[in-house]
């Protein structure tokens, strides 16, 4: 194995390190906006429901309550899907990079050969 093989492998170890936490980060992210988006969302009906005006006091219980309750599941619904975000971001890289790089080394090897044959 050559070193630059070995470079090869060394970044692509990290890479997958890297680019798992990277993909996990992005969808715990996006999980975590769209909590907030369906938070909003639900303390809006619920002041509508109520015919609450903005700047119209509330009553916490009926209006953030049944919300605050519905945010920690729909946070574990909307992350359901966050390890496979890791693994594609970490892992699907690779070998399109490995392939790229030895395609780029052989069409400089056989360019080099024809520079030499015509020597």
């Amino acid at each position: 194995m050559g070193g630059w093989v070995r470079i090869g492998i060394v970044l692509s170890v990290i890479w997958a390190l890297v680019g798992g936490f990277w993909g996990n980060d992005m969808a715990i992210n996006d999980a975590s906006k769209l909590s907030s988006l369906q938070l909003d969302n639900c303390v809006a009906d619920n002041r509508a429901r109520l015919h609450l005006k903005p700047g119209e006091s509330e009553s916490y219980d009926q209006v953030w309550n049944p919300c605050w309750a519905k945010l920690g599941e729909n946070f574990l619904h909307n992350a359901e899907g966050h390890w496979w975000a890791a693994a594609i971001v970490g892992l699907v890289p690779i070998p399109v990079a490995w392939l790229i790089i030895y395609g780029c080394v052989g069409i400089f090897r056989w360019i080099r050969r024809g520079f030499r044959n015509a020597s």
